[in-house]
């Protein structure tokens, strides 16, 4: 779990800066970005500084570079995983992908660690912080400072770098958060300098970086997956919390109700799961969960110094979006909010996201986009789905219209009358998209009194696993009895 961070604050979330409402400067890490309005017309302009900055030291790189953290749970099967591919051969790319948050340099630095590679590797193991290296010249030192490549008159720093990586013994560089440098002005040459690194015969590389594809044309080898870096399962993310919460007088239970109930609101995020235990070491659960209910992410911070991306959740996911906000057309913006708005996610994206949206002609190549951009993800069943803090930070910045509340309403009454008259098919499909018919049916009874409601509630009554989510809706709904017909109102008070 990515715990520290020693670099400067790069975004900041007190004014609500992002990129899907208002319009706002952002200055992340050398870009100013422009958000213009909820439709979402920006501008991108990427600078350098207007001093020249200081050449990369040794020093610089020692100092970004964190302790691999003591509490790392979950995650020990993807460290051996690596470990057996760099022993096994001379040479292997390895990519640790996924969302922000999710403990990509955890990994990197517990594979660093290991004893095995400690041993092959013998002291030729670079760990590479490209967060500070936001060009090719800036990488291009940073490497030889972490090497140690000694100066030689009449040779450039690349020239340098090249040669000695012909000529090393097997040597391990770990380039983490390569996507500040990947993501800079200078691509191509990025994607020439990573390609010609990965060529040397000796040299393998790791990297971490946001989204869910390795750079350039190299054969990478994907820890946890195709989408990167799985979120943990709750039997980890409860031995990390009780770790990281206990203060050596009062520890919290694993067993204890309302730690699950905390848990999956952090969805297996170890950035949230970390910083709401800290937490924790002050408040009771109880009082954690009622601050998550109204605050939601604005709760996931450290409190007490800088936010960034390690000591903010908020901030983690801006930097996300801000890699993503130039690939995204109004229809991508309306799917970022959509996915965010289901609790369930869709389900049969390809055929449902036209019928919620409308058909739209780019609608599958903007969910392609988010998908590598790690902001949604594919379950089960082609469901398109967002991590819980993301969700409730895109919702904070920008929720969903009532237009498109209505689309959903419409969509939703339509797949209700056409079910399946076979009870298992039925039972089988309800349950992908339960989650978000309770929600839509609850924005729609708040708001007003329509017979359709009543449909939708008298085909759920059918199925008796729901009633417990069914029954407060039912309630609701009874506030409107002066305007029901004498036959609903008593129908509704048996269901209630």
């Amino acid at each position: 779990m990515e715990q520290t961070d020693n670099s400067p604050d790069q975004t900041g979330t007190g004014n609500q800066a992002n990129i899907l409402s208002g319009a706002h400067d952002l200055n992340i890490m050398g870009s100013t970005f422009t958000t213009i309005g909820r439709d979402a017309n920006y501008t991108y302009n990427s600078y350098l500084p207007e001093s020249k900055p200081k050449e990369i030291t040794a020093d610089d790189l020692l100092l970004q570079k964190p302790l691999a953290p003591d509490v790392f749970m979950g995650r020990s099967h993807l460290v051996e995983e690596a470990v057996k591919f760099l022993c096994e051969a001379n040479q292997v790319h390895i990519a640790i992908l996924g969302t922000g948050g999710i403990g990509k340099t955890s990994v990197a630095l517990h594979i660093m660690e290991e004893s095995l590679i400690r041993e092959k590797f013998a002291g030729r193991c670079y760990f590479i912080p490209c967060e500070i290296l936001i060009d090719a010249t800036n990488l291009i030192q940073g490497l030889v400072q972490a090497i140690g490549v000694q100066p030689i008159q009449g040779k450039g720093s690349y020239e340098l770098l090249l040669d000695y990586l012909k000529g090393c013994q097997e040597s391990l560089l770990i380039l983490d958060n390569f996507e500040t440098s990947w993501n800079s002005k200078e691509q191509m040459e990025i994607k020439n300098l990573i390609e010609r690194i990965c060529s040397s015969r000796l040299v393998s590389v790791i990297i971490t970086m946001r989204g869910t594809d390795g750079p350039g044309q190299i054969k990478w080898r994907k820890l946890g997956g195709q989408s990167g870096l799985p979120p943990l399962e709750l039997g980890p993310a409860k031995e990390a919390f009780c770790s990281l919460s206990s203060d050596g007088n009062y520890a919290i239970k694993e067993d204890d109700p309302m730690l699950e109930k905390l848990l999956i609101q952090m969805d297996g995020m170890p950035l949230a799961i970390v910083l709401i235990a800290q937490h924790a070491r002050e408040l009771p659960l109880k009082n954690l969960m009622e601050m998550w209910n109204i605050q939601k992410t604005a709760v996931l911070k450290r409190i007490g110094g800088q936010d960034n991306r390690l000591t903010s959740v908020e901030v983690s996911i801006e930097l996300t979006l801000n890699i993503v906000r130039e690939k995204l057309s109004t229809t991508g913006l309306d799917l970022l909010r959509l996915v965010a708005f289901l609790p369930s996610g869709i389900p049969d994206w390809l055929e449902n996201v036209p019928k919620m949206l409308g058909s739209l002609p780019d609608t599958t190549m903007q969910v392609l986009t988010l998908k590598k951009s790690c902001l949604i993800y594919e379950a089960n069943a082609e469901t398109l789905k967002m991590l819980t803090p993301i969700a409730e930070y895109v919702l904070k910045v920008s929720d969903i219209t009532e237009n498109h509340e209505k689309q959903i309403w419409e969509f939703y009454k339509s797949f209700i009358d056409n079910l399946s008259e076979n009870q298992i098919d039925e039972d089988i499909k309800l349950g992908l998209h339960i989650a978000n018919i309770f929600k839509i049916l609850n924005i729609q009874i708040e708001k007003s009194f329509e017979t359709s409601h009543m449909n939708v509630l008298n085909q759920l009554c059918h199925h008796s696993q729901y009633f417990p989510g069914l029954v407060p809706l039912v309630e609701k709904y009874l506030r409107w009895q002066s305007q029901m017909s004498l036959g609903d109102q008593t129908e509704l008070m048996f269901l209630q």
